[in-house]
């Protein structure tokens, strides 16, 4: 029985848990309309504050964004000392691809629950603030390495309350792997890979790793891995061919995963271009017009990087590198 209420409140608030049972149910299976139907008669009968928080993430769902707000603001009037309000808010501006204003609300909830005692749910808050904070060092590069050092604090507070939290490990771990901090990294992300194995990029970025530790049958391995997925990293398959072309130098195995990588990349003028500094090595010259025509094509600048690209100096001084020229003036 729930504290503080009569017999009658208790009544429709059971009445109330039961009909919203119902709704989360059919938005479950993807009726968002029922759903919200459901939540209304739920609430004729009794409605907490979770219950209200909920609904207004369904009517922003549903395109009623105005009316999802102020539903919200309602809450957070009733008792700013709720983090759940806040929280909700901030979700609904990160939906709404405002992270300036999701932030504002992340760090106040954040706040108002940091002394608590907190079970691994609430590693949610922090890691969305950690989130938000890797991706302005992206955008922001005046303070890209202010941001990094705020993200990585919420990220490493994440994992304080959940270490398990699959992204906060990946995420965390990609950012020390490009600061070269390689031995924090490979934790992390061994650790994100043993929670997921099936994620997309579990496996590719711990490829990354080990290559950066020159262990390269270790990174074939998790590069292998990563492109057994449902869904992969495509450039799981241009890392591959890296290794098997400048490190195993063997240049078949490293077309055959070029190759396969264009199925995806089409546009990577980078794939391109060392597809046909493979075929110069296995002597297709031909082919490898072919390929550098696609690169220069897709970036001009590698025209120039080719003339003085000492891999592939027996093509500049064959003929073929001629017929690549004049393709490119009749483009």
């Amino acid at each position: 029985m729930k504290k503080g209420l009569s017999k009658k409140e208790q009544k429709n608030y059971d009445i109330s848990r039961g009909i919203i049972e119902k709704a989360g149910k059919a938005y479950d299976d993807g009726s968002l309309e029922e759903a919200i139907k459901l939540y209304e008669e739920a609430f004729e009968y009794y409605a907490t504050t979770g219950d209200i928080l909920e609904y207004a993430m369904m009517k922003m769902e549903s395109g009623e964004k105005d009316k999802a707000l102020d539903l919200i603001n309602e809450v957070i009037g009733m008792n700013e000392e709720d983090f759940r309000g806040f929280y909700f808010r901030g979700s609904f501006y990160e939906n709404q691809d405002n992270d300036e204003e999701a932030l504002k609300d992340y760090l106040k909830a954040y706040e108002l629950i940091k002394d608590m005692e907190l079970s691994k749910e609430y590693g949610v808050i922090p890691f969305k603030i950690g989130r938000i904070y890797d991706d302005l060092s992206d955008k922001e590069k005046d303070k890209k390495d202010e941001y990094l050092d705020l993200a990585k604090k919420y990220y490493n507070i994440t994992l304080k309350i959940d270490i398990n939290h699959y992204y906060a490990n990946l995420n965390l771990g990609s950012i020390y792997e490009k600061e070269n901090k390689l031995d924090e990294a490979l934790e992390l992300l061994l650790r994100a890979n043993s929670i997921d194995k099936d994620e997309k990029m579990s496996a590719y970025n711990l490829g990354v790793v080990y290559s950066k530790l020159k262990d390269y049958d270790k990174a074939v391995k998790y590069y292998l891995e990563e492109i057994s997925k449902k869904e992969f990293y495509p450039f799981a398959y241009y890392n591959l061919a890296i290794i098997y072309k400048d490190t195993y130098n063997d240049y078949l195995k490293a077309k055959e995963y070029y190759i396969e990588g264009l199925k995806y990349l089409k546009k990577d003028a980078s794939l391109w271009y060392n597809l046909g500094c493979t075929y110069v090595l296995l002597g297709d010259f031909k082919n490898a017009t072919d390929c550098f025509y696609c690169s220069i094509n897709l970036n001009p600048a590698i025209l120039g990087f080719l003339e003085e690209d000492k891999e592939v100096s027996t093509y500049v001084i064959n003929k073929e590198f001629k017929n690549l020229q004049n393709k490119l003036k009749c483009n």
